[in-house]
């Protein structure tokens, strides 16, 4: 199987924040499942990126997806380019929802920047025992740079990565699932302010290759690779 077709695999929600990929407050999935995000509030499109456009997100601000039987997964890979503008405040800045969000098994997964003041990430997965599941402080956020994110869960285990390099595995110590879940959000709150592009969501675990592959992607994108 060839890389690319191994980079389309498994991909459930494909939101490049292009200026082609826009139209009247709704941002086009490029996936084959049609999750097209509508915004609200402070989503500002046609910022510059790393790679062809990107949206600039404010508190307030949402991105979100209809509910979707497709976002339903145990296994996933969360991809994204970020470029914060800000340093992270005393509070929790939410980004990324698939589900409600809540403790009770709404966070499939959910991320937020770290609070007391602290640039890394707060990454959440419920799973059957425990709604609120996964590492905190996990990684460093660099302020006014681009760079690149990606959290593979396989089972058990959650890999998180930058730049295409593995920086932490976590053991969650439970293969199951939350149930309060089936739409994706991106959110900026309590203070969050940053640029992102190009996010990805996949029904299964990618590899260290294939993540790899994503963030050397930067360069030179095409739907097909």
């Amino acid at each position: 199987m060839t890389l690319e077709l191994n980079l389309q695999k498994g991909l459930v929600g494909h939101w490049t924040m292009d200026d082609s990929d826009t139209s009247s407050g709704v941002t086009y999935d490029k996936s084959s499942y049609g999750n097209h995000g509508t915004h609200s509030n402070n989503v500002n499109t046609s910022q510059s990126s790393i790679l062809g456009q990107s949206y600039n997100i404010t508190d307030p601000a949402k991105i979100e997806s209809p509910t979707s039987s497709e976002l339903k997964v145990v296994d996933h890979t969360l991809a994204f380019w970020i470029k914060p503008n800000n340093s992270s405040t005393s509070g929790y800045e939410n980004l990324f929802v698939n589900g409600t969000g809540s403790t009770n098994g709404g966070r499939n997964p959910a991320i937020w920047r770290e609070s007391n003041n602290s640039d890394s990430w707060h990454w959440r997965i419920s799973t059957d025992n425990n709604g609120n599941n996964g590492p905190s402080n996990a990684g460093t956020i660099d302020v006014g740079e681009w760079q690149h994110f990606a959290g593979a869960r396989n089972g058990s285990t959650l890999n998180l990565y930058k730049n295409g390099q593995n920086f932490l595995t976590y053991d969650l110590s439970d293969t199951g699932r939350g149930t309060n879940y089936n739409q994706f959000s991106v959110i900026a709150e309590d203070g969050m302010d940053a640029d992102i592009s190009d996010l990805r969501f996949y029904n299964r675990a990618l590899s260290e290759s294939e993540i790899s592959a994503l963030y050397n992607m930067r360069s030179q994108r095409s739907y097909n690779i």
